[in-house]
């Protein structure tokens, strides 16, 4: 059974949604890759945590033996896109792989990451909404889901002005300690189990890394 619990969680500073992105560009032999990795906070913790930074920072230096440590608020899931560009001996053609993740180790959410109920997107071009339900699976296990992206799923993020992520999250808590292997471990989705869908809004820069991730691409 699922709920659908929408979170407008917008990042409010340009300088917050930047300083947990990263883009990454590498080139190894005949193999060109960009990667985007991006980590989600909570909006409201985050911008009390950037607003006391700023004023320990502004401070005087006799004041700032009293300065309390702040601690940085935790990732609540991030997202992974890569696109791989594999070219021929002469570099006059290739052939591409562009892939998606999704991955989260916080213990206070129970995020399922299982192709049976697999995340989504929710994009929007200004004019028309939809979601955005990954066709090619790749892989899964209780801490993280992936999917090949199709071409129309590209041309999808390529012309969205705003994307929403919605994420799986059971009710009930699916964390146990596993007293043979003495760890933590998660359950597996069942059917049975009850499902909010929880979805997160992308903040713009992190649409904008994306569709670099994704130039070029034919």
């Amino acid at each position: 059974m699922k709920k659908i619990l929408i979170i407008l969680s917008v990042l409010f500073i340009f300088a917050q949604t930047t300083a947990f992105a990263e883009l990454h560009k590498t080139q190894i032999s005949n193999v060109s890759s960009i990667h985007s990795s991006f980590n989600y906070k909570d909006p409201e913790l985050f911008k009390t945590y950037i607003e006391k930074k700023t004023m320990q920072r502004n401070a005087l230096k006799e004041d700032s033996k009293n300065q309390e440590e702040l601690i940085v608020p935790p990732t609540i899931f991030s997202i992974h896109l890569n696109n791989d560009q594999f070219y021929n001996k002469d570099n006059s053609s290739h052939t591409k792989r562009v892939d998606i993740g999704f991955t989260s180790h916080d213990m206070t959410r129970n995020f399922l990451f299982d192709k049976q109920c697999p995340p989504y997107l929710i994009v929007s071009d200004g004019k028309n909404i939809q979601e955005l339900h990954f066709k090619e699976f790749k892989f899964d296990n209780p801490y993280w889901i992936s999917f090949s992206l199709t071409q129309k799923e590209i041309e999808l993020i390529q012309t969205a002005q705003e994307i929403t992520v919605v994420l799986p999250e059971a009710e009930e808590n699916i964390f146990f300690v596993n007293k043979r292997k003495e760890k933590i471990e998660k359950k597996s989705y069942k059917k049975s189990m009850n499902i909010i869908e929880q979805s997160f809004n992308l903040p713009s820069p992190i649409i904008s890394e994306w569709k670099k991730v994704l130039e070029n691409i034919d």
